[in-house]
């Protein structure tokens, strides 16, 4: 038995169209000289956002019991600002984006025995959020760790009270 070869959809083409007594035409060719409004619309084509990435966030629990959550940021430094309220704490990571919406998901740390609960990036405006809900209110560190073109934006989270 022989392999029969495979048709591409302009071989297709061509052979219908040879049967209809037709010519294979390619796409029309492009206009020598644009109109305005086409040499308008290519003006306003979407500029490269050049912000910082907030790459992946990530959680690990310590051997100290600690919890450690992470993100990390593609790009030049964020300016960072901390807000805590209760069981929440919230740092704002000025004009960074979220490139992946999957990376805007909860990160679930519910059945680890740490007092992180949850720990979420959200974006508001050209900013991003992030938001780690704890079992209780603690006092945590944070530092930005230098990592090779960007950084890593690290809070450590002591571990509960027994």
């Amino acid at each position: 038995m022989t392999a029969r070869p495979r048709l591409t959809w302009r071989r297709r083409a061509a052979l219908c169209g040879a049967a209809l007594g037709a010519t294979l035409v390619g796409p029309p060719p492009a206009a020598a000289d644009p109109s305005p409004e086409a040499t308008a619309l290519a003006g306003r084509a979407k500029k490269q956002d050049d912000r910082p990435v907030a790459s992946y966030i990530g959680f690990r629990r310590l051997s100290d019991g600690s919890a450690r959550v992470f993100v990390q940021l593609t790009g030049k430094p964020a300016t960072i600002t901390k807000r805590a309220a209760g069981n929440r704490l919230t740092y704002t990571l000025g004009e960074v984006r979220v490139s992946l919406r999957n990376n805007r998901n909860p990160l679930l740390a519910l059945d680890f025995d740490s007092q992180v609960v949850s720990a979420q990036l959200v974006a508001v405006g050209k900013d991003v959020n992030l938001v780690i809900d704890l079992r209780s209110p603690v006092t945590a560190t944070e530092k930005l760790e230098p990592l090779g073109a960007g950084a890593n934006f690290v809070v450590d989270v002591p571990r509960p009270a027994k």
